[in-house]
């Protein structure tokens, strides 16, 4: 699938949602109730403006805050879109798109990444989650879905979980990017992860790793690497998506010309037309305008529609925020 310039979007009502208090499901998982505010009446829209859905910074499943979305993750088998925060927890959402719009992002189930089946509802020592990947997730079969999720910390790790949070075991992370010395700064680890048909699992850092050159992000696949210009000069890798057709879509956040403006901007990569050595060319897709939130998270709805999330950093006076890409 090839997103022809330029995308064109619509935008959708922003609604309130807060899921109240409903029994657990398994270890320190929360279900909704189902008791969703009702959406306002449609908006007006500009075929320039993105279509969006505004989910309030005070919705809950049962006592757990949806905060932080760091990434995101579509199981087509299941009919169920799942987002994991940088506290540690896996949200379960049921999208409702009518077109190009989105009508509602409706909570479902919440659980913290643990590696305990008894673990108390909190989630597990550094499970500092970031990127996030489905497998199994359009292979015709219900129930055999499992979560593969970047966590940044020392060391930097990539785990398997149960779509109930429960981890399953650990996958190799590529080299060089298992090694915590060749990270430039806290906060700059394993920022996303893709499974690819041909090259298996494939992960990148936020920025570039010490002794690699600074202009250029790099994706690690087990023996391989794959390099390309960033966006700009500072900009932070944070989504990989793998096209029905094997190309790469790159979320890239930029600075937006002040401190609390930023810019998202997805590329795309055909790996196989890359250079000997693994040098790439990245085709822009499309750019959303600066603003305040920070899209950190990104999956592939369908071959039409790519959906975005964004991280709230856990602030009262900021909703996260979904937007829908598509294609004209």
């Amino acid at each position: 699938m090839h997103f022809p310039l330029p995308l064109t979007a619509a935008i959708a009502t922003a609604v309130t949602v807060c899921a109240v208090l409903a029994p657990t499901c398994g270890a320190g998982a929360q279900e909704s109730a189902g008791a969703q505010a009702p959406a306002k009446a449609g908006a007006a829209r500009s075929a320039s403006e993105p279509a969006r859905f505004d989910l309030a910074s005070t919705a809950k499943v049962g006592e757990i805050h949806i905060t932080e979305l760091s990434g995101l993750a579509w199981d087509a088998d299941e009919k169920l879109l799942y987002a994991i925060s940088d506290a540690g927890y896996v949200f379960q959402f049921r999208p409702k798109l009518d077109g190009d719009a989105i009508v509602a992002i409706e909570p479902v189930r919440a659980a913290a990444l643990t590696d305990s089946p008894s673990g108390g509802g909190k989630p597990g020592k550094g499970f500092n989650a970031e990127g996030l990947a489905v497998e199994n997730a359009a292979n015709g079969k219900s129930g055999d879905s499992e979560l593969i999720i970047s966590l940044e910390g020392k060391p930097p790790r990539v785990m398997r979980f149960s779509p109930a949070g429960e981890a399953l075991g650990s996958l190799p992370v590529p080299s060089p990017a298992d090694d915590a010395s060749h990270y430039r700064k806290k906060g700059r680890g394993l920022e996303s992860v893709a499974i690819h048909p041909t090259y298996g699992l494939i992960t990148a850092p936020e920025s570039p790793l010490l002794g690699q050159p600074e202009d250029k992000h790099t994706l690690y696949s087990d023996g391989r690497q794959w390099s390309f210009a960033r966006h700009s000069p500072d900009s932070r890798l944070k989504g990989i998506e793998v096209l029905p057709d094997g190309k790469l879509v790159v979320l890239e956040r930029n600075k937006g010309g002040s401190k609390k403006s930023r810019v998202a901007s997805l590329r795309l990569l055909d790996l196989a037309t890359c250079a000997q050595g693994g040098a790439c060319d990245a085709d822009l897709l499309t750019e959303l305008p600066a603003g305040p939130d920070n899209f950190e998270g990104m999956t592939l709805i369908d071959p039409k529609h790519v959906l975005l999330v964004s991280d709230n950093s856990g602030q009262v006076t900021q909703d996260t925020v979904f937007v829908l890409i598509t294609r004209p």
